[in-house]
């Protein structure tokens, strides 16, 4: 589902996914992605090459992904510890800007 808005519950997964044109094989991408605070924990897959900022609101993410159709993605999924507020992915090819998603995580609305 598309949103720019994501309730702050443990469990939801927010990410991207772009379809490149004319592309084959494999895609060498990476994702810097920008919290407004540092979460309490940060956590990945085994074996990705994954970094954070000395200030634990950035990190960046290098992938090398098969892509026979030409879809390229990556999700996070929010756990315990995640900020509220506003937060943006920025996904490179080749040190080049393909696209940037904004986007909130806001409150669990109380029913």
């Amino acid at each position: 589902m598309r949103t720019t808005r994501v309730p702050l519950q443990q469990g939801n997964a927010y990410g991207w996914r772009i379809k490149l044109k004319d592309y084959q094989g494999e895609v060498k991408w990476r994702e810097v992605l920008r919290l407004p605070k540092p979460p309490e924990t940060w956590g990945t897959d085994n074996g990705e090459d994954f970094s954070i900022s000395a200030d634990g609101t950035t990190s960046v993410t290098r992938r090398t992904q098969s892509a026979p159709d030409g879809v390229i993605e990556n999700f996070w999924t929010i756990a315990p510890g995640d900020p509220l507020g506003k937060h943006r992915i920025e996904v490179y090819i080749d040190d080049r800007l393909i696209s940037t998603f904004e986007f909130e995580i806001i409150p669990v609305k109380q029913i």
